[in-house]
């Protein structure tokens, strides 16, 4: 208390000084930051590998969390899926005698845990669109709750793009790349509006079109440096990842490829 009252003679600020001892008010003090806040987004600014890599690792907690998730889902994926599979070819003498009815039943049991993987797999993409749109990171504990907000809507979202893609790739194979490309402005309209799943589609893929070669110049630049950290050392892509990402979700929005909070 008399520290207190010795710093307001002294001409300091009493609200600073109680900001000291409360995280909740050291937003309050000049050259004090509050360690729960999250490096804002700036989605008007130019991104830049710095600034991406600065986001990066001041929310590492969140990023590993993901990485986490996806890997822990993935691998249980996998392990149902291999199972499943060797339990089917064991009462078979041979491929032959597997029965396509018996294939369908392999996949719907089986796909479960591949939505699961998938939604885990989305993350990363889900919460740097949250990020750049709220200018907040989502925390560790907030990491789950992104996709058991909506799970519905996530998953026929999947389910929507993927036969976009598809049938895109059926036509021409150019416009299913094009549509794959529109993936995190799609993500962005699922993730932070409430519009109807057609229309984030169409606004994603008209959005792409609004500066085509530059979109695609950056989308060719993300996955050069995502494939180049898989095939240097693996290990990289853990930090090349989120990146890419975030420097995706700063371009459309430093473009106007989007608007943030965009509801209608």
């Amino acid at each position: 208390m008399s520290a207190l009252i010795k710093g307001t003679q002294e001409g300091g600020s009493p609200a600073c000084l109680q900001g000291r001892f409360s995280s909740a008010l050291l937003v309050n003090c000049p050259g004090v930051e509050d360690p729960g806040m999250s490096i804002p987004a700036n989605a008007t600014e130019a991104p830049s590998i710095t600034k991406v890599w600065r986001q990066v690792k001041g929310n590492a907690s969140t990023f590993t969390t993901i990485w986490g998730l996806i890997l822990i889902t993935g691998l249980i994926n996998s392990i149902f899926s291999e199972l499943f599979h060797y339990l089917i070819n064991v009462g078979a003498d041979s491929a032959a005698e597997i029965l396509p009815s018996t294939l369908i039943a392999s996949w719907v049991v089986s796909l479960p845990t591949a939505i699961l993987a998938n939604l885990a797999a989305i993350l990363m993409t889900a919460t740097s669109a949250i990020y750049y749109t709220t200018d907040r990171c989502s925390k560790p504990g907030e990491i789950v709750s992104i996709i058991t907000r909506k799970p519905l809507r996530y998953v026929l979202a999947g389910f929507l793009f993927s036969i976009a893609v598809g049938i895109g790739l059926l036509l021409c194979i150019i416009p299913g790349i094009l549509m794959a490309l529109a993936q995190p402005l799609y993500v962005y309209y699922v993730f932070t509006t409430d519009l109807d799943l057609m229309t984030c589609l169409s606004k994603a893929f008209k959005a792409m079109f609004q500066d085509l070669g530059s979109y695609v110049l950056v989308s060719f630049l993300r996955s050069l440096a995502l494939a180049g950290s898989i095939i240097l050392c693996v290990f990289p892509v853990l930090v090349v990842y989120p990146m890419g990402e975030l420097y995706m979700q700063n371009y459309i929005h430093h473009k106007g490829l989007v608007r943030a909070r965009e509801l209608a």
